[in-house]
């Protein structure tokens, strides 16, 4: 890149370019900038995404997204696109000094988290241990063939991803939870429903970690750890849903 008639080994990423190949330098792999940004070396999670190139940064989509460690976003939504930015735009009523982006399904945010709510919802973003799936429907029928109750979320479970096909070792926990985005805007215009939500698949992941048992969907499942996960998503995010003269009203137990 030349500015002012000198060479700038600096390019957009942010990262020097190597004097020598012209390969830019991130810290643990090389990127050929002139093959539509490819690292020079496999993506940690080449495995689990059999329909990307090992070699691929960011998803082909490097103006609007940053990859530090090569390992994959945190919180995604899955829906259409309406459903995300209606989902996304209650989602930021509860994370005033944060601002939220969804590219792809995938929910990232910039700013300095403050209170304790925004600070717990930049950690969930963030970990890259768990991998939090929050589908959206137009509808309350589940998997399971069970139904999304008046309070417009539902629980769907975790499992885990190994570090390998031979390995013991944890990688990360796969969390998933169901959303009707319609009665989860009736029951409550502040997002929490949809916070609620995200949270208990969280916890029910943090759970599932600790004690080394993946959770089914299925609640009535000695393994599901679902009404711990939900008291204590509550703590911050209210979930239970009573009717009182046609109005919506959370409250926590």
């Amino acid at each position: 890149m030349i500015k002012n008639g000198i060479q700038d080994s600096v390019a957009f990423t942010g990262k020097e370019r190597d004097g020598e190949t012209g390969y830019g330098y991130f810290g643990a792999r090389y990127m050929d900038h002139e093959l539509m940004t490819m690292w020079l070396s496999v993506d940690p999670l080449a495995d689990k995404y059999p329909s990307l190139t090992p070699f691929h940064y960011c998803r082909w989509n490097p103006l609007s997204r940053i990859d530090s460690d090569g390992k994959m976003d945190s919180l995604y939504l899955c829906g259409s696109d309406k459903m995300k930015k209606d989902a996304l735009i209650f989602m930021q009523n509860q994370c005033g000094n944060l601002k939220l982006s969804e590219k792809d399904g995938f929910v990232s945010y910039t700013g300095e988290p403050k209170t304790e709510k925004e600070k717990y919802i930049a950690n969930l973003i963030s970990d890259k241990t768990i991998y939090v799936e929050l589908w959206l429907k137009e509808d309350n029928i589940l998997p399971n063939k069970k139904q999304i109750n008046e309070g417009g979320g539902a629980y769907g479970g975790n499992f885990f991803i190994y570090d390998n096909k031979d390995s013991k070792e944890i990688e990360y926990v796969w969390a998933t939870q169901y959303i009707n985005v319609k009665q989860a805007k009736k029951v409550n215009q502040n997002g929490l429903v949809f916070w609620h939500e995200a949270a208990e698949a969280y916890e029910s992941a943090l759970l599932s970690r600790e004690k080394k048992v993946e959770s089914p969907i299925n609640t009535d499942s000695p393994d599901c750890n679902y009404r711990e996960a939900h008291k204590n998503a509550s703590k911050l995010f209210p979930g239970d849903v009573i009717i009182e003269n046609g109005q919506y009203h959370i409250y926590s137990l």
